[in-house]
């Protein structure tokens, strides 16, 4: 029990600190250098930090989602970690914790090396708005209030992601000719967010098996 609290709220907080260790750039010299955002003085992979972060951290991070997958629909091999992880969710959904890793492993790496501002806000929007949709088709959660919590955050995250992405269209001069058609992509997707809320809220709740 303990190893499961320990690890499912350490992952994503593990993961973002793997990631920003190799999160690189190149810079204008000659010949081009790549250093690391969040310490430019610091040349990439000259260091020992960014091989283990490769050797050993991020193949940790990938695989945990598959190990939470692989521990929630093995009930008669680890009756226990599969009871933990299977628990706040309906019979069908069971196996939805390792769709929450996943979840979290995509958000960290597209805003970790998806290093172009507009690219990087339309993919984080594009991502939240996805994982939003799913959530109030899917509703996994035994309780309603849980699913209805949860729907706000990621609602929440969507709204968010399209102030982002409406900054980056506004301050991105390179991209003046393509500005409209991002913007309509954008409004596109929140109004059909704004729609699809109250009516899929109001409907039952759905049996579908993951």
């Amino acid at each position: 029990t303990a190893f499961w609290a320990v690890s499912l709220t350490s992952f994503s907080g593990f993961t973002k600190a793997t990631f920003t260790v190799l999160q690189c750039e190149q810079l204008p010299t000659d010949p081009p250098m790549h250093v690391l955002v969040h310490a430019g003085g610091v040349e990439c992979y000259k260091h020992w930090f960014q091989f283990v972060a490769l050797a050993a951290c991020v193949p940790v991070c990938v695989a945990f989602p598959f190990a939470v997958l692989y521990f929630a629909t093995r009930a008669r091999s680890f009756p226990v970690s599969s009871t933990i992880l299977r628990v706040c969710y309906r019979p069908e959904c069971g196996a939805f914790e390792a769709t929450l890793m996943f979840r979290r492993l995509l958000i960290i790496a597209v805003a970790t090396f998806a290093l172009d501002p507009l690219v990087n806000a339309m993919l984080l929007f594009l991502a939240c708005f996805a994982l939003a949709l799913s959530h109030l088709l899917v509703r996994p959660f035994r309780a309603p209030v849980c699913n209805l919590i949860e729907a706000v955050s990621l609602c929440a995250l969507v709204a968010i992601a399209a102030c982002n992405l409406h900054d980056a269209t506004t301050l991105m001069d390179r991209i003046r000719a393509g500005r409209h058609w991002v913007r309509a992509i954008e409004s596109a997707l929140v109004l059909l967010m704004v729609r699809a809320l109250p009516v899929l809220a109001c409907e039952p709740s759905p049996k579908l098996a993951l």
